[in-house]
């Protein structure tokens, strides 16, 4: 993925394939009873910049957890009344605000083909902004600040699109993720899925969630995959700061992942900086 700031051992591209981005956090200490209250964010704070509002099923982030000396994978589903989602998206849809008592989340999506995604510095200022106005409203209205229990990072690429000559098959033109042993058979698509633990210092500290599936574009025709790479933990410190550090390494740790999926010849194509 693309970055504003480059640093010396990131690989960003001029033409990235990123159709959405989502940064989002869970948080403790707005209770279901609090959706009313969200409502009056939006309505006093936020409404003149997002003026279209909508009702979403509710959204329960998957709590990644470590337990020690457990083997394999382990995450949890968190499990609660069923609250509205509130999506406050700007006039043009590009961004969006997602709203829910123990979510909060910041999203841009690609609208329209000729819409450019603005990297990941906008985004991030994006989410401190839209945060902070939402600790200052609490903080009004008498109530705590919001404990961030774990973040979340997503980018969502479309791989591929105008680019495969036999469809779906040409899954190895697009990524260098090993297929099975040849069989007697034409191959008609792939789909795959991972997931990697982050570590410093021998220590646990997120996942990274990979899912590839073949879908079409906006045409219903083009055939193209869609490439998913979510980065969830604990923030790295407390409050707002702590949860920018590790949406920070998030977003560095799925640039390594993206670049690593995807072949030389796609990176060519989408103009490989470095």
């Amino acid at each position: 993925m693309a970055s504003a700031r480059v640093s010396d051992n990131e690989i960003s591209f001029a033409r990235p394939p990123v159709v959405e981005v989502i940064a989002g956090v869970a948080i403790d200490g707005l209770g279901a009873e609090s959706a009313p209250l969200l409502t009056a964010f939006w309505h006093t704070a936020l409404r003149d910049r997002f003026p279209k509002i909508e009702q979403q099923p509710p959204y329960f982030p998957p709590m990644e957890e470590f337990p020690v000396g457990a083997a394999g994978v382990g995450f949890q589903f968190n499990v609660g009344a069923p609250v509205a989602r509130l999506w406050a998206s700007t006039d043009d849809g590009q961004e969006l605000i997602q709203l829910q008592p123990g979510w909060f989340a910041c999203n841009w999506r690609k609208v329209k083909p000729q819409d450019e995604y603005d990297r990941w510095l906008s985004r991030r200022a994006a989410f401190e902004r839209s945060f902070r106005a939402l600790t200052s409203f609490l903080a009004a209205e008498g109530m705590g600040e919001p404990k961030i229990t774990q973040c979340e990072v997503t980018y969502v690429n479309h791989i591929g699109a105008g680019a495969l000559e036999h469809g779906h098959a040409d899954f190895e033109s697009l990524f260098s993720v090993a297929l099975p042993p040849a069989l007697p058979f034409k191959l008609e698509q792939v789909a795959s899925q991972a997931s990697f633990v982050l570590e410093e210092n021998g220590q646990p500290t997120g996942r990274l969630h990979a899912r590839v599936f073949p879908a079409f574009d906006r045409d219903g025709k083009t055939p193209l995959y869609v490439l998913e790479l979510t980065v969830r933990g604990r923030p790295r410190g407390d409050g707002l700061s702590g949860a920018l550090t590790f949406l920070d390494g998030g977003r560095a740790a799925i640039n390594k992942a993206f670049v690593a999926l995807t072949t030389a010849e796609m990176q060519a194509r989408w103009g490989r900086v470095q």
